[in-house]
């Protein structure tokens, strides 16, 4: 063992042994007469001193009343006939309530000071206490309790039949809970009626005197148990009721994915769905929207032919290539709501044209987190229509709102009594099962299921199919689709070397569509990072700097404080 540990441990025996308590207990007295009806009636005689505390008012004495069998069953020792006097049978104040598995008595006087030694002479008769063996019938009390404040200087116990018996049997065990030390002594009556015990030392905070009386079958009689309604059992067994619950969420979940589920097979689209804005496609593709949407309108406004594209060469050592926008003033009138804002936050001064670089730098163009988060919103506002969303009236909310109180209280109840995590994990589950459905609703997922058609035409078109004398037009008109769905690369491979360079595109060497979208697309993502509005914390943190038979056993016990 620990040196440290040891030199500790003989410190603290040397210090609480020469310690002056506040008040001790001179003496506990206890008489048990034991009745033929197998009820036992006490009387508790308590010499308390209080010399050192004679600001205190009385003590509490708490006495257990509720126990479990041998089965872990549990049931009560009901105690009635109350009473508290003093040493000459004058009546004390006092007062009853249960705590936990204990009747707890409060004696004494909230407006009256103790005396430096005051006498507590309790009575009272307890029920279901006495136990019965094939061989004998037993008393086996915990005379004084473990659970004082004050030390108990003196113990006795007198034991009592209510008729002689041909044998006694007594023995007795002092100090903590499950301590087998018979600090203790006792005789049996000369009639072989009853039997003496008492302590043959004083009895520390934590200790206890315990005493063990038996007798004949047959002399008393041994009342029923009152045992009752095992709760933890009960919950343990209705628990498993809570699996109804994610079984539940799980049927539900799958019923609506089949209900909603498009009831036909997947084929090439040769179109994008009608109605449907490219920021919108995108959108459903991946159930949001991201930079690489903002590019596909940009290209859907040139194919419009609202504006041109210029590829510009920089000047400098680190040549790269950027882009001029310019306005032409044509086809206003074509573009949908999400093409108009975008166009109204490009050309910021009208009719002039402008380079990528200065509409990164410009807090009002489209490249910048305002504008931009407000595009987003607006495109899912456009698809509101196809997202699942709760059309419940207020009863029905009502309802749902109430089964879920009722619910997750039964879960906190049954998961506290049952001693399991079950039901818990039962109504996380199933609440899991129940919502997580897909964010599209019916119409959400057939409209779903035409993009991803059309993403099959855009992924495996077929260069021989392909109408060659359209294929211009082919090419222009599905491109901002491409770019939106990420196959921008994919689409123009299968029309490379059999396209002309766009009106709406000007450089100096045939156009590379990836290399378009990738870079706008990037300088887009870059400006719309850096214009982010950044939160900030005044709290960073924590500082490091801070800082068989024995003593306690069978019935009785409790303990007690001064107050």
């Amino acid at each position: 063992m620990n040196k440290f540990f040891v030199r500790f441990l003989l410190f603290s025996s040397v210090f609480f042994s020469s310690q002056t308590f506040a008040w001790t207990i001179e003496e506990f007295n206890l008489e048990a007469n034991i009745q033929a009806d197998g009820s036992v009636n006490i009387q508790e005689t308590i010499l308390a001193d209080f010399t050192n505390e004679t600001h205190k008012h009385g003590i509490f004495r708490d006495i257990p009343i509720r126990y479990t069998d041998e089965n872990e069953k549990p049931f009560k020792t009901p105690i009635t006939n109350i009473s508290v006097t003093d040493e000459n049978g004058v009546p004390r104040n006092f007062t009853k309530s249960t705590v936990a598995s204990d009747l707890s008595l409060k004696i004494g006087d909230a407006n009256k000071t103790v005396e430096p030694t005051e006498t507590y002479v309790i009575s009272y008769t307890v029920t279901g206490v006495i136990n019965a063996f094939e061989q004998h019938d037993e008393f086996y009390w915990n005379v004084t309790g473990n659970e004082w404040d004050a030390p108990i200087e003196k113990a006795t116990a007198l034991l009592k039949l209510p008729t002689v018996s041909t044998s006694i049997k007594a023995k007795c065990f002092t100090g903590v809970k499950g301590s087998t030390t018979q600090n203790c002594d006792f005789e049996i009556g000369e009639g072989q009626g009853a039997a003496a015990f008492k302590t043959t030392q004083n009895l520390a905070l934590g200790q206890g005197f315990t005493v063990v009386f038996g007798w004949d079958k047959g002399l008393v009689i041994i009342p029923e148990r009152a045992y009752e309604i095992d709760w933890t059992a009960w919950a343990k067994k209705l628990q498993y009721l809570f699996l109804l619950f994610p079984i539940w969420g799980v049927w539900r979940n799958y019923k609506i994915r089949k209900e909603s589920a498009p009831q036909k097979a997947l084929i090439p689209l040769y179109h994008p769905p009608e109605n449907i804005s490219i920021g919108a496609l995108g959108f459903f593709d991946r159930n949001r929207t991201i930079d690489r949407d903002l590019t596909a309108i940009l290209t859907q406004l040139a194919v419009k032919g609202t504006m041109t594209l210029k590829e510009v060469k920089t000047d400098g050592v680190f040549k790269k290539t950027t882009y001029e926008f310019t306005p032409t003033g044509k086809n206003l009138d074509t573009l949908d709501e999400d093409e108009k804002f975008v166009y109204d936050h490009l050309f910021l001064q009208s009719e002039e044209p402008t380079t990528l670089d200065a509409l990164t730098k410009n807090k009002k163009s489209i490249f910048w987190y305002t504008q931009y988060g407000q595009l987003v919103r607006q495109i899912k506002l456009s698809v509101g229509d196809y997202l699942r969303t709760s059309n419940l009236a207020l009863k029905g909310v009502l309802k749902v709102f109430l089964f879920g109180t009722l619910l997750l209280f039964a879960m906190v109840v049954f998961t506290g009594i049952a001693q399991s995590p079950l039901p818990i994990i039962s109504v996380i589950a199933g609440s899991v099962a129940a919502v997580a459905l897909p964010p599209l609703n019916k119409a959400g997922r057939l409209l779903k299921h035409d993009i991803n058609g059309y993403k099959l035409f855009l992924k495996t078109a077929d260069k021989q199919r392909i109408n060659w004398s359209e294929s211009q037009q082919i090419f222009e008109k599905n491109l901002p689709y491409a770019v939106a769905l990420g196959l921008t690369d994919k689409w123009a491979k299968v029309f490379e070397g059999k396209i002309q360079i766009p009106d709406w595109y000007k450089g100096s060497s045939t156009p590379n569509f990836n290399q378009l979208q990738k870079s706008i697309t990037t300088s887009a993502a870059r400006s719309i990072r850096s214009s982010t509005p950044r939160s900030t914390s005044s709290s960073r943190g924590s500082s490091g700097f801070g800082g068989g038979g024995s003593s306690g056993g069978g019935f009785g016990g409790g303990g007690g404080r001064s107050w």
